[in-house]
Order: structure tokens, then sequence, then C-alpha cells
């Protein structure tokens, strides 16, 4: 697998350069040339030998939104590619100002982690910077900026660059709710992260997102958003957004199955040993009938 990493590294640096010598960091309409979409190729073989990233003749208007709404479909036929985009993501917004063009997107963007999401920014990067006057692309959420990520604005400069990024791997267990029952299960899950990503960050957008397995279902609010995380001396601090406390279950026994979910699964990450909670930057005392004035760890409370 670490093999296979590395290879992906070469490959989008490979493809990177090829985006760059096609668009000239410059519109369509300025040096002539056709548009192209920008999807991943996953196959194992072309991680080998070839691109992960690879274009698409695209002959739609060439405007923002049919340009960026032809990239959030999808590829037409797949032939071994696929978005790295979520389904069911959509274009909420978008301005250009001075060459800079934000495109503001719904929730399903803001589930994507690690390297995940590093593929989903390459393609838009590549596929926005193609239109004439756009020479960097911002990616929002719901108006809001990712605060995992090291960059928030992208050029095909940038995209290189990220391809030159070391990527690694963490392992973790997610823990989710067992389907119709009342107690949690997990997941085994292998993150790819760039080197400067958290992996505890990493953790909570997963859980966030929810199970891959079937039997199990998520536990967090759906409007809750991760504000910070840090892990210091084996403690990691973990701001949230109000929404954790504006949906505390009714029972205790629910109450319980949310903090030790994520007790647990941050807690599986080797650096971590305890869990302390901030809701909007203060500090968490009490979840419902829960005592929550020590640290978490990876037993009930």
């Amino acid at each position: 697998m670490v093999h296979t990493v590395k290879r992906m590294v070469s490959a989008l640096l490979a493809a990177a350069v090829w985006a760059v010598c096609l668009t000239g960091c410059a519109g369509s309409e300025e040096h002539g040339q056709p548009l192209s979409l920008w999807f991943y190729n996953r196959r194992e073989q072309m991680l080998m030998t070839g691109s992960a990233l690879r274009p698409v003749r695209y002959t739609g208007p060439e405007t923002v939104a049919d340009l960026c709404g032809a990239l959030l479909e999808g590829p037409a036929e797949s032939g071994g590619l696929v978005s790295p985009i979520p389904e069911g993501t959509r274009l909420l917004g978008w301005r250009l100002e001075e060459g800079e063009l934000t495109l503001d997107l719904s929730q399903p963007y803001g589930d994507l982690v690690g390297i995940d999401l590093t593929l989903a920014d390459c393609c838009l990067a590549l596929t926005m910077t193609q239109l004439a006057g756009v020479e960097q692309v911002r990616i929002t959420v719901n108006g809001r900026e990712l605060p995992e990520r090291d960059r928030q604005v992208f050029s095909p400069q940038d995209v290189m660059r990220s391809g030159e990024a070391e990527l690694r791997q963490v392992t973790a267990c997610l823990y989710f709710r067992r389907a119709g029952g009342e107690d949690l299960g997990f997941e085994r899950r292998r993150l790819q992260l760039n080197r400067e990503d958290s992996a505890a960050q990493a953790v909570v957008q997963a859980l966030l997102a929810g199970p891959q397995e079937e039997g199990l279902e998520g536990l967090l609010p759906g409007d809750l958003e991760v504000l910070g995380v840090r892990v210091e001396r084996g403690v990691c601090t973990l701001n949230l957004s109000g929404a954790f406390t504006q949906h505390i279950p009714d029972s205790r026994e629910e109450q319980l199955l949310v903090v030790v979910s994520l007790a647990e699964s941050l807690c599986s990450l080797e650096e971590v040993e305890q869990v302390r909670l901030l809701v909007e930057g203060q500090r968490l005392t009490a979840y419902g009938a829960l005592d929550l004035s020590q640290p978490l760890t990876a037993v009930e409370p």
C-alpha cells in the first residue's frame, strides 16, 4: 500500500504538469484551447503507469455555473474515471474578483478529509482555471472555509506542489451505533492524509460523514461542524459548533453513546489518550446527564 501511495504522489504531479502545459494558467478563449473536466482514475494499473488525474473533453457553455455543474455531475461515461467530489454536492454561489474565483459548495463537500479533499480541490482548480479571467480558485462550504486545509486558494501551480506533498496512512477505529440496537460497533478505517493533516481532525470528519459498512448508523448531528482540533501530550482538545449541545438526546443511554463514540474513536489513534470537549471555544463540563468535568478516555465516563 505504501508503494501505491508513493506512485499516486508521482501521478498527481505528472497530471498537474500536464494541466499547466495544457491551460497555460489562463482561460480557454485567450489560448484557443478546448475546455476539459478533470476526474480521478482509481484503477490500480493507472496509479502504476499513468496519471491519477485525467481530463475529459467539455463542449458545453463556457460559464462558471455550467462548467462547475458539469464537473459536479461526474463523468458521463466511466472508463475507469470517477469524481472525487461527493454525490449530492451543489454549487450554492460564486463570485470572481481580480482573477480569484470563489466557489461556495454544499455540505457533502465539507465531509471530505485527507487525500480525498486534496483530489477534489485539485479537480476543481484544474477545471475552473481554464476559464478566461480565472487564475485561482477558493472553495468554501456553506460560506465557510474548511479549517483542515493548509491553503485556501488554489492555482495550477499549487496543484503541482500538492503532488509533491508526502502522504501518510493512519488506521483508526470509528465507533457508530449498531443499527436498531443500543450499543456501539466499529469499523476499522484507513485514512489517507497529507503530511500536515491532523489525524484527529480526519477521525472526527469521518464520524460526521457516517459509516461505510452496513449495520451501523451515525450518531452526530448532521449540522455539526468541527471548529478546531489539537493534540498535546496525549490529550485531544476537540472544539465543536453549538449544534452539539442543541441536539442532546433525551436519555442518558443515548447521550452516552454519542460521547463514547467520540472518545473511543479518537483514542484509537496512537497519539491520543484522553479527549477534552469544547463547544464554541468553551469547556464542556456536562452533556445532558453526563459529567464531563474530567477528560474522557476510551472507557465510559
